[in-house]
């Protein structure tokens, strides 16, 4: 036996989650500190599909808007990989995602050997139904609080709203879509 049944089930996971279509304009949002392997892999997928792939990359992952040079580019493109922190609070990348610009945030695929690690074959679909399970043990109506004890005495609370609640629950990642097919989707790679 040799592990190569578990790089595939790892690449199987990696491809499902990088849904690029046909045609996708593909925007890469990179830093230096990612590993190069990684953004070929996101290009050969891209072009196995027949997609166009261009890459932009800023000297840290710790961007905290979308440069300005970078806006037409992001406004063309169909499908967004960033490693970048701003991707999920910039008003630009929020408002191309309502338009349907579908994103995946890689921010803990840094390195391609991650996709010889189980996290890395641990199927998208289970992951989902857990996440989907975890949401339904919300309370569904009023205001809650969200309790994590243990027996050395601690007692983190996190006092949720109704309206903190729909919002959260209303991602992808919370009713449990792991895939970027979704118009409009923010997805995660690399469950931790």
């Amino acid at each position: 036996m040799t592990d190569t049944k578990y790089f595939f089930q790892a690449l199987d996971n990696f491809s499902r989650v990088m849904a690029i279509r046909p045609g996708d304009r593909v925007l890469m949002l990179a830093d230096p500190l990612l590993d190069p392997r990684v953004i070929d892999a996101v290009i050969g997928i891209a072009k196995s599909r027949g997609a166009e792939v261009r890459i932009y990359m800023e000297p840290s992952t710790q961007v905290t808007a979308v440069p300005e040079e970078v806006h037409a580019m992001l406004k063309k493109a169909t499908f967004v990989v960033s490693t970048w922190f701003c991707s999920i609070l910039d008003p630009l990348c929020i408002n191309l995602r309502r338009s349907g610009q579908r994103w995946v945030k890689i921010t803990y695929f840094r390195n391609l050997d991650l996709l010889h690690t189980p996290q890395a074959r641990f199927p998208v679909d289970v992951i989902g139904e857990i996440i989907r399970g975890t949401a339904s043990r919300y309370p569904t109506e009023g205001n809650f609080d969200l309790r994590f004890t243990d027996p050395r005495g601690s007692d983190f609370r996190i006092s949720f709203t109704q309206e903190m609640r729909a919002n959260q629950l209303a991602t992808n990642r919370w009713r449990g879509q792991m895939t970027a097919e979704e118009d409009g989707c923010y997805v995660h790679y690399l469950p931790t």
